[in-house]
């Protein structure tokens, strides 16, 4: 399971099991991930919580690829790593999915990679 999902699968975990904590992430989601997980969502960095229920279904998709954007080569899905180029045809370091891709997650944000 990726970092991603297991920090997912806490933080529902949790508001399964405390309809306070619930309350709290519907309502102010990023003081409520600092309360309970430490976790320090950046300014500028919006995170929405919807409640499903039997006739509202939530899905979330990618954001759509930049225009002028590519499919990797075969070359450079070998050598990505984690997420990241290890360099691109100029040598230099780049991203190609943080910050505004699903696969960002939580303790990157914490981390930062640089990109953002």
């Amino acid at each position: 399971m990726s970092q991603h999902n297991q920090v997912d699968k806490q933080i529902i975990d949790k508001a399964m099991r405390d309809a306070s904590f619930r309350q709290r992430l519907l309502n102010d989601p990023k003081r409520a991930l600092k309360e309970a997980f430490g976790i320090d969502v950046p300014a500028g960095t919006n995170i929405h919580v919807h409640e499903e229920s039997a006739h509202d279904i939530h899905l979330t998709i990618p954001a759509a690829q930049p225009k002028g954007g590519r499919e990797l080569s075969e070359a450079e899905l070998t050598s990505a790593v984690g997420g990241m180029y290890k360099s691109d045809p100029d040598g230099i370091s780049k991203c190609c999915t943080c910050g505004a891709s699903t696969a960002q997650t939580f303790k990157s944000f914490q981390k930062g990679c640089g990109c953002i």
